[in-house]
């Protein structure tokens, strides 16, 4: 006992103190890979991190690792390409596994089924299995990016069916893996009413459980999201709870973060009426998924990651860049954004034994940016303080029993293998490197709009403009020259886009970024 005691002490003593010197790195991408979605940015080491994420290039989709230090030096740096001619199966869905591997889940875009694969890699980035799920007709065996899970060496997707009667609603799917990827099992509930499901996240509990949640439309309509779906599964993968709670008529962006309690704190935004504004919302719930508390958050904010504080609190980032810590009432203690920050803040961890915090985000110029904060959440780049205002609110909580029936997946094991590369990291303190400190004022509507965006901006005088849009995964959906309506007033064709929320980077004499949302239509 003497001698673990010695051991533990000689660790603390070796791991750097809370006094980090925050950092600001952008990963370049080499002559093939574009190092965008981030989706894995975590502590391995005395100032030494593991970065992994997915990008893409004309052909193909690729997920791409390396270690990084606190003065920008990389190593062990590999590329895997996903398949052939994947374009638009970029990876979106990774997990740090208990192995200290990843296991990314990306759907391979097969004409006239649904087609899914899974690849885990060792610790150095190697490829331990590769196994695709080619024919799945009208199955999504995962729904988002925070669509998998691991737990007992086993490993969770959640997703949807889509192929049930046209009077009925899409029905919640997950699918057990075994250590190399083959189905154990696939559970199948929530179908057969008038609601469809939309899988947000799966994550495993305090009590070796999970907890899985989706958004809920009826099956006439995608105009409105009234409800979030919440199922408590035991360590014995039986349902001990399942509630749907709203706080508004459209949720979106869902988010859920198992707390150390045995409950969790399930993030988003919502449109608490229809025509009205959209807010962050925050619910917290116990282990029982009882309501401790709920609110909505400032206008126009959109949650992307939450970390629990030693205290019970939470920190949370935000997709225009900004950061806010919350009390154990979820009550605002303080907010900063960085300011002029060209993108979006996607992902957050936090370190134990330092207490740093790490975010990973995306540029409008598809570039990765990892931060790293202290303790006290300071930035190296420029930063102010975010004005905050929310309320607290009681959601509408309805008991939802749901019955589970399993079935079978079958799938192949492909050979494959990842490759060493070579990529770069810059210090990017963004605010002080870009001349976009003084940018010029942007308005616009509707929110959320439908076919077509408004921008009213005082630097449209310029000409050529030309504007990008990003989705909730930092992936460049679209590009081009927006229509001119006078001298200062332009119109973006939004048709043939997801509802959701994107990021809208606009460029003249000036560049200016802003959040816009597309309403989700029948």
């Amino acid at each position: 006992m003497r001698r673990n005691l010695h051991l533990l002490l000689l660790l603390l003593v070796a791991v750097p103190g809370r006094g980090q010197t925050p950092f600001t790195y952008a990963l370049s991408q080499d002559t093939s890979v574009n190092l965008t979605r981030p989706r894995v940015f975590e502590r391995i080491g005395p100032d030494l991190y593991r970065v992994m994420g997915g990008s893409g290039n004309n052909d193909s989709a690729w997920t791409y690792s390396a270690d990084i230090d606190a003065n920008g030096q990389l190593t062990n740096m590999r590329t895997m390409r996903c398949g052939v001619n994947t374009t638009n199966a970029m990876p979106s869905c990774m997990l740090r596994t208990a192995d200290q591997g990843l296991l990314v889940g990306f759907a391979l875009p097969v004409v006239g089924t649904n087609a899914f694969s899974f690849v885990h890699t060792d610790v150095n980035g190697a490829v331990d299995w590769y196994r695709t799920y080619p024919d799945i007709l009208g199955q999504w065996m995962i729904d988002s990016d925070r669509a998998l899970a691991e737990k007992d060496g086993h490993y969770f997707t959640f997703g949807r069916m889509t192929m049930v009667p046209s009077n009925e609603g899409t029905a919640s799917t997950m699918v057990e893996l075994d250590s190399v990827g083959a189905c154990v099992a696939q559970r199948i509930w929530a179908g057969g009413d008038i609601w469809s499901n939309e899988g947000q996240g799966i994550v495993r509990t305090a009590d070796n459980g999970l907890l899985t949640v989706s958004v809920e439309h009826p099956y006439f309509s995608n105009s409105t999201w009234p409800n979030l779906s919440v199922q408590h599964w035991n360590a014995a993968l039986q349902v001990d709870w399942s509630n749907r709670y709203s706080l508004g008529y459209m949720h979106g962006l869902v988010r859920v973060l198992a707390t150390n309690d045995g409950g969790s704190l399930i993030t988003g935004y919502v449109y608490p009426t229809m025509g009205g504004a959209q807010h962050a919302f925050f619910l917290r719930l116990d282990a029982a998924g009882q309501v401790i508390w709920a609110r909505w958050g400032a206008p126009g904010t959109v949650p992307t990651a939450a970390v629990e504080e030693p205290d019970g609190g939470f920190v949370v980032t935000f997709m225009s860049g900004f950061m806010a810590r919350l009390g154990s009432d979820g009550a605002l203690i303080s907010a900063q954004a960085i300011s002029a920050f060209p993108g979006a803040f996607w992902g957050l961890s936090r370190d134990p034994l330092t207490g740093e915090h790490l975010v990973r985000g995306t540029s409008v110029a598809n570039s990765t940016i990892l931060f790293r904060l202290d303790a006290a959440l300071a930035f190296d780049c420029e930063s102010t303080p975010y004005a905050w205002t929310d309320t607290l609110v009681t959601p509408t909580v309805t008991a939802y029993p749901v019955t589970v029936t399993t079935a079978q997946l079958a799938s192949v094991d492909t050979a494959w293998v990842s490759h060493p590369a070579v990529f770069s990291a810059v210090q990017a303190c963004l605010p002080t490197a870009l001349p976009e400190l003084l940018m010029p004022a942007v308005q616009v509507w509707p929110v959320p709009a439908d076919e077509v965006i408004h921008v009213a901006w005082t630097g449209a005088d310029a000409d050529p403009i030309t504007y990008a849009l990003v989705d909730a995964t930092g992936r460049l959906v679209k590009q081009g020259k927006p229509a001119r309506m006078d001298d200062r007033n332009l119109s973006i064709d939004l048709s043939g886009l997801s509802g959701g929320a994107y990021v809208l980077r606009l460029e003249g004499s000036t560049t200016r970024c802003v959040r816009v949302v597309k309403g989700h239509t029948p």
